[in-house]
């Protein structure tokens, strides 16, 4: 059984699979009740369309590095998209 995570990387073609048993714990930021994203907008100037759009989110992954697993990093090229 593989599950796919994306995770965020600088480099949008590359994705990493691992077994889901060497997950041990995967705890998710919680900003409040129900929100596990916070996004803000920094208004460049007095134009209030332009500016830095500011999305958070945090993932923490505790692994059991004790178990024998195989990961695979595959990359996408630009033919695939």
């Amino acid at each position: 059984n593989i599950a796919v995570y994306k995770y965020p990387y600088k480099k949008d073609n590359l994705s990493i699979l691992i077994p889901q048993e060497i997950f041990k714990k995967i705890t998710i930021k919680k900003f409040d009740e129900n929100r596990y994203v916070d996004v803000n907008f920094n208004q460049a100037d007095e134009n209030a369309i332009t500016g830095d759009l500011i999305v958070e989110f945090g993932i923490d992954c505790k692994f059991d590095y004790k178990l024998k697993v195989y990961a695979f990093k595959y990359v996408t090229d630009e033919s695939e998209n």
